[in-house]
């Protein structure tokens, strides 16, 4: 998962500028408890869509192009996922967010 990656390379980055003058953690909202099992487990399953069934993935690619699959995922997502980044930014208090993964920049 190119996310994860980006999201690793940058907290390195920020510890070996900063060393022990901030705290960075990588926080990934489909972890977190409230999160169905349904969506938390399809992070897990995306390598091996791609590998073993490729007409699916480029399926939902070609979805993701168009205006109301893509609407409505979002508004799903957005349903689902709402509490659980309340939740996440209650419990840490940040005081500056890196986002690695554009859908939760879209709300």
């Amino acid at each position: 998962m190119g996310h994860r990656s980006a999201a690793e390379a940058i907290k390195k980055a920020l510890e070996m500028r900063y060393l022990d003058q901030c705290e960075v953690m990588i926080n990934n909202p489909l972890n977190h408890p409230k999160v169905p099992s349904l969506i938390h487990d399809s992070q897990y399953d995306y390598d091996e869509i791609v590998k073993k069934l490729p007409e699916l993935y480029k399926l939902g690619y070609r979805m993701s192009d168009a205006t109301l699959p893509v609407t409505l995922m979002e508004g799903g997502f957005t349903i689902l996922l709402v509490s659980v980044l309340r939740s996440i930014l209650k419990e840490t208090s940040p005081d500056l967010i890196i986002l690695t993964y554009p859908m939760y920049q879209d709300r």
